[in-house]
């Protein structure tokens, strides 16, 4: 069975370029453009996480998501990586327990093996 990614991320661009990378390696994507509840991710079922951590537009941001999912008991073993542009970065995965970050712009590979190794 593949593994799930849920990926959660404001630029259609980037979205689609991700959705793309991943389908291409047999994954199963579920992804939105606008933030989601930690129980609404939950009942996805995934098996990681890609937050944006500035989702324009959204109720909460990927960081305060990842909180959500960190605190709730049936979901914060689930890995969680954020990706962002933001300048303090590794501060910001390290206050909600994020499990990897990777900053914008990244480079595929090491998306790809950072995201292989959470799912291992």
């Amino acid at each position: 069975m593949a593994k799930h990614i849920v990926i959660i991320e404001d630029d259609p661009n980037i979205l689609e370029l991700l959705v793309y990378l991943f389908e291409d390696e047999g994954y199963q994507i579920s992804s939105f453009s606008q933030s989601q509840t930690a129980n609404h991710i939950q009942t996805l079922l995934p098996d990681v996480v890609l937050l944006d951590v500035n989702l324009s537009g959204s109720i909460s941001q990927g960081d305060e998501i990842c909180k959500e999912l960190k605190k709730l008991f049936a979901t914060s073993r689930l890995p969680v990586m954020l990706l962002s542009a933001e300048k303090d970065l590794a501060s910001i995965a390290k206050k909600c327990n994020a499990d990897a970050f990777l900053c914008k712009p990244f480079d595929i590979g090491e998306l790809m093996g950072k995201v292989r190794g959470l799912v291992a």
